[in-house]
């Protein structure tokens, strides 16, 4: 028993088809979104871990500096 759909139906159903491709679309341009900012967050953790080596290096270099003028001071 094959019952022919309405007009009506066919209307919903090619409006509920058309509804699930533009959400089809949007998580599509959701995901590359997601993509480029994951990107993003990875660059910037770089340019962050970077910057603490830099920053650890500085300390270490402050550090020497000191032991060295101690050294200095004591040896006069």
């Amino acid at each position: 028993m094959s019952q022919e759909l309405s007009s009506e139906q066919k209307q919903y159903i090619q409006s509920l088809e058309y509804e699930v491709q533009k959400a089809n679309a949007r998580v599509e341009y959701l995901a590359e979104r997601l993509g480029q900012r994951e990107l993003e967050l990875s660059e910037i953790d770089a340019q962050l871990q970077t910057f603490k080596n830099a920053y650890a290096l500085l300390q270490k270099e402050k550090e020497d500096m000191k032991q060295e003028e101690t050294q200095e001071s004591h040896s006069e």
